[in-house]
């Protein structure tokens, strides 16, 4: 009975997740569009180009393919043996042992300019449908898409991560 029941349970989420929905989008020339703005699966690709045009996806949450990591300082302490020689009055070397004293670090890092995961690159010519089957691209941050060229439409095939 519990095999059947577990067979039953894999089966409900095998077909569940075989569901998958259409979305169709129109991208100006020179634009980048964020089509999902959360983590998707791609699963098909349609696209349709009356000019010739260049698609490039990146994995990334907003409309820019850039991201900046903020300058920042960080201290560290580090405890030390410091020793001290002095000459005292009387001509004698001596020396001052301070043990376990903190030493303060500091370690500045610069800010720095990231490009995001770029995904996919295509290349179509003019008055063409490519449709390319089985893309199976896991996006975890988002699909952002940009058309350096003329308009194209493009048609999606996905599901929800």
């Amino acid at each position: 009975m519990l095999k059947k029941l577990t067979l039953a349970l894999v089966c409900v989420g095998i077909l569940s997740s075989a569901v998958a929905d259409t979305a169709t989008f129109v991208i100006p020339p020179n634009t980048q569009t964020n089509i999902f703005p959360a983590p998707v699966k791609l699963l098909s690709l349609s696209v349709l180009a009356t000019n010739a045009c260049t698609v490039l996806m990146y994995d990334a949450p907003g409309t820019a393919t850039t991201w900046s990591a903020t300058a920042y300082t960080n201290y560290t302490q580090y405890a030390t043996n410091v020793s001290q020689i002095y000459t005292n009055f009387f001509g004698v070397a001596t020396t001052n042992w301070l043990t376990n004293a903190l030493v303060r670090y500091t370690n500045s890092v610069a800010a720095s300019t990231n490009n995001y995961q770029q995904v996919f690159a295509q290349s179509y010519a003019s008055n063409t449908t490519t449709t390319i089957p089985n893309l199976g691209i896991t996006f975890v941050n988002g699909v952002l898409l940009t058309n350096a060229a003329n308009t194209l439409t493009i048609t999606v095939s996905y599901t929800g991560n």
